[in-house]
């Protein structure tokens, strides 16, 4: 299948040539540049052994992280303020994974991602990715507060992710309304420089490799969508979404969303929201919260709904979906300037076939600083259809110098599945950590984790990270 140019490709060029887009002419007056540069480098390390089973699995994963923004004013501010600026953004990744999957002995491996090894061969298994989650050009701050993005974009709304190769414009004449408008290719595991990360689970969108026949071939779908808000101040604000996804074999995606919120007095705020799937007309989403703001707490109330939805393209999609009901009453406040506390009660309601689950927790939790020591405690309790589960979280975190902290955390987990009766009892897990700001621009963190439970037995994580950041 030939593909058309992608997107991003072309906002690669204009981002590489300094071309900036039509109609929009530089002043003769010289104007700062903007350049920001941050990157993450991260090293992780475990290993996965029950006990008593002859397999184990290691791995050693690094992810390495580079972005680059650069912004440019073309305008002297005008009467409102507006000022018009090219603005280009990118971002790289590189996940490299250094996997053994063995017998304890070594004498047998698994080489998933070896071709030639046709009995272990698993296509969707990649040990590098290389990909580019952004990149993407733009301008804003054009009359009637209109802009445009060009490449690839992660586009974020009720209705949920999306991230596609295209063009998005926006519109704001006056500051109560505004207008959204986007379309492009859906950036698939297959795109160019694209990730799998967005792909939905079961895609069968994957190259057909190693003559793995019984895999579909890669298919381009294509997204477009829009938005509309209004705003009348705290009274009221609204937002209506529409979105729209397609392959050559039809519709996989056809949904609209509406957002309320509402603050008719300061210490109170509404919030609604509900996500109505177009292609059977049935509401996957939906929620409604009250809070009340009575200083020194803030007491909250929610009903939410869930009705999972599968990409039709997937083999998800022969699947029973099971909606699921949650409410929730809580409270949070200050009890001084060093203590806080926290507690919520949940009641949980599943659909099945046959019947229904009910399920019911309570959350609690209390923060504070004592001579310098920031302490933490949270836990949960839920019992009902699906078993008793409990948990508890204790944190501590200290500054030991001007630049260097460290924290603390120590977890004990119980639960009892009525499904699997072999797996069942206490996890207790435990973090450490330390931090380092080196600089006002870079950090350096340290993680070691420990788990320990009777089923799985001991287990291991470390992870190594480093933040820099950067500006001219």
């Amino acid at each position: 299948m030939r593909r058309p140019p992608s997107l991003v490709a072309l906002a690669a060029l204009v981002l590489a040539s300094g071309v900036l887009p039509s109609g929009v002419g530089v002043g003769s007056r010289a104007r700062a540049l903007d350049v920001e540069v941050d990157s993450e480098l991260a090293f992780q390390a475990y290993e996965v052994r029950a006990p008593g089973a002859v397999a184990f699995i290691a791995r050693r994963r690094f992810v390495g992280d580079l972005g680059l923004a650069l912004v440019e004013p073309l305008s002297s501010p005008d009467a409102l303020g507006r000022v018009v600026r090219f603005v280009a953004t990118g971002r790289l990744r590189l996940d490299q994974d250094f996997t053994d999957d063995c017998l304890v002995g070594r004498d047998l491996c698994l080489r998933a991602t070896d071709a030639e090894a046709r009995s272990d061969y698993q296509p969707l298994a990649r040990s590098t990715r290389v990909d580019v989650p952004a990149l993407e050009v733009a301008v804003t701050g054009l009359p009637l507060g209109a802009e445009a993005r060009l490449g690839r974009q992660l586009r974020v709304d009720a209705i949920g992710l999306a991230r596609f190769d295209g063009l998005a414009l926006a519109l704001r004449p006056i500051a109560a309304l505004g207008a959204r408008a986007y379309g492009g290719a859906l950036v698939r595991g297959t795109s160019l420089g694209g990730s799998p990360q967005f792909d939905a689970v079961g895609d069968r969108y994957v190259p057909s490799e190693g003559g793995a026949s019984w895999l579909d071939p890669p298919r381009d779908a294509w997204i477009v969508g829009g938005d509309l808000d209004a705003s009348l101040g705290a009274a009221l604000s609204a937002n209506l979404a529409a979105r729209y996804a397609w392959d050559e074999r039809g519709a996989l995606l056809r949904r609209l969303s509406l957002s309320l919120a509402s603050s008719p007095h300061e210490l109170v705020r509404l919030d609604a929201r509900g996500v109505l799937d177009l292609l059977d007309l049935t509401p996957i989403s939906a929620m409604a919260a009250l809070e009340v703001r009575a200083a020194p707490a803030r007491l909250r109330a929610a009903i939410e709904r869930r009705v999972p939805r599968f990409d039709p393209s997937t083999i998800w999609a022969y699947f029973e979906a099971s909606p699921v009901d949650e409410l929730a009453l809580g409270a949070r406040g200050r009890v001084s300037d060093d203590l806080e506390l926290a507690g919520t009660l949940r009641g949980r309601r599943v659909e099945r076939g046959q019947g229904e689950d009910l399920d019911a927790g309570i959350e609690l939790g209390a923060w504070a600083t004592v001579a310098g020591l920031r302490l933490g405690a949270s836990g949960f309790a839920w019992s009902g259809s699906l078993g008793p589960t409990a948990g508890v979280a204790l944190e501590a975190s200290r500054e030991l110098a001007q630049r260097v902290s460290a924290d603390l955390t120590v977890s004990v987990w119980h639960f009892d599945d009525p499904l699997r009766v072999d797996v069942y009892g206490t996890v207790v897990s435990t973090i450490l950590g330390a931090r380092w700001q080196m600089t006002d621009e870079s950090v350096l963190a340290l993680e070691l984790q420990h788990a320990y439970s009777g089923y799985a037995g001991h287990r291991l994580r470390g992870l190594l990270t480093l933040r820099v950041l950067a500006w001219r």
